[in-house]
């Protein structure tokens, strides 16, 4: 019987990001950022919705918790798991569900609780996701994140892109420190944010086929440089100047 990832037609680029877990440094802690699994597409009722409630109406589908489900079950079992989600629910749930898969393998795994945050006006966000995926008829978020890496969003209202990569890298940084080869890191988010880090951490731009469900990257840290995997293959990169805390050693 062929698995969810195997017949949806998000699945691939997900399948690839497993396929590259035999390849990493095994003497390296390992580090994956992925969007959470698959969710209703966003419509404007929803996203009225969403705006009247201060937060997503737009949870997992079964199909989706399934499709995460069977992500830990494809993870190697011989690794310590550490798993780390957004607020919103939906990554909560693809969260559970991975940290389900694992531990039917018998892998040893914790959820460890909220990593990503940021700081906006919940309204103003909402109008300008509308804005720049319902209104204008775009097929994801793309636009949205170009508008933010650009600074075009008033950051009393948005805070700015680079202040986010540069927060949540420390965050990283510090769940990170003292971590054996054994260790290996999953941050469950969203889209915009896992293009965030692929353009503030390593110079990578999202092109239009974005970031599917499941989709995301594996990043690994020497003492020089940053390894990471995506869709694409690998691709080493320096630390930015600011990067300046590698193990925080």
């Amino acid at each position: 019987m062929s698995s969810i990832l195997e017949t949806v037609e998000w699945g691939k680029p997900a399948q690839t990001l497993l396929s590259y877990c035999n390849q990493v440094n095994p003497e390296l802690p390992i580090i994956m950022h992925i969007r959470h699994t698959e969710r209703p597409k966003a419509t404007e009722e929803t996203m009225k919705q969403a705006q009247k409630n201060g937060t997503s109406p737009l949870y997992s589908t079964e199909r989706g918790k399934q499709a995460a489900y069977e992500f830990g079950q494809k993870l190697p079992k011989n690794k310590i798991y550490n798993i780390y989600h957004s607020p919103v629910k939906r990554t909560i749930e693809t969260a559970e569900k991975i940290h389900e898969g694992l531990l039917s393998q018998k892998a040893v795994s914790k959820i460890k609780g909220v990593f990503f945050s940021a700081n906006y006006n919940k309204q103003k966000q909402f109008e300008y996701l509308k804005r720049d995926i319902i209104d204008s008829g775009q097929p994801n978020a793309r636009q949205y994140f170009i508008n933010h890496v650009n600074g075009h969003f008033p950051p009393w209202e948005i805070e700015p892109a680079l202040l986010v990569a540069k927060r949540h890298a420390f965050m990283m940084m510090k769940n990170v420190k003292n971590a054996s080869p054994e260790n290996w890191d999953i941050y469950v988010s969203h889209d915009t944010v896992c293009s965030l880090f692929l353009f503030y951490w390593f110079g990578v731009m999202p092109d239009e086929r974005w970031i599917e469900f499941l989709d995301g990257f594996i990043m690994q840290l020497s003492d020089d440089r940053m390894h990471v995997f995506t869709k694409d293959g690998k691709k080493e990169a320096y630390y930015p100047y600011w990067w300046n805390f590698k193990r925080l050693e």
